[in-house]
């Protein structure tokens, strides 16, 4: 039974994650004023937490509740997968220490002071981010179907 809660946290974070990302490219769409600035720092944090979520989901189904640590490290898929969660992590850490530092604007009600160039910069990386996670549960997908052995 705690195999399927695992199972559904980390379908869960998946999609939260996602859910934020696509959240965090539309609000970066926009004229960033301090409303936008300040949904843009919350949308960053729901990031973070749906990132530890995956994480921690990720390897509790790794470690103890899915199908083996075996069966995972031993297909490539996995080691792509792997790969590809660790490259948007990297990304992600850039639009991260941006949107971080708009705290202090936001609090006091300003608008974020973002140039158009950052603000294409931070969108281009969401929308990388936004295409590797979106290859991940294929991925996972074809592994469980027992491709990659």
């Amino acid at each position: 039974m705690i195999n399927a809660f695992v199972a559904y946290f980390h379908f869960l974070g998946i999609m939260l994650l996602l859910a934020a990302l696509v959240g965090e490219h539309l609000l970066l769409s926009g004229e960033l004023d301090a409303g936008r600035g300040r949904q843009l720092v919350i949308t960053d944090v729901i990031y973070i937490v749906a990132v530890a979520l995956v994480l921690v989901s990720g390897l509790l189904r790794l470690i103890y509740f899915g199908k083996g640590l075996a069966f995972y490290t031993s297909n490539p898929l996995f080691h792509v997968k792997m790969t590809l969660f660790v490259v948007a992590a990297v990304l992600s850490v850039y639009p991260t220490v941006q949107i971080r530092g708009l705290r202090p604007a936001v609090r006091s009600g300003q608008a974020p002071g973002l140039g158009a160039g950052m603000i294409r910069r931070l969108k281009l990386l969401v929308r990388v981010e936004l295409m590797l996670i979106a290859t991940i549960p294929l991925l996972a997908v074809l592994m469980g179907r027992g491709f990659g052995y």
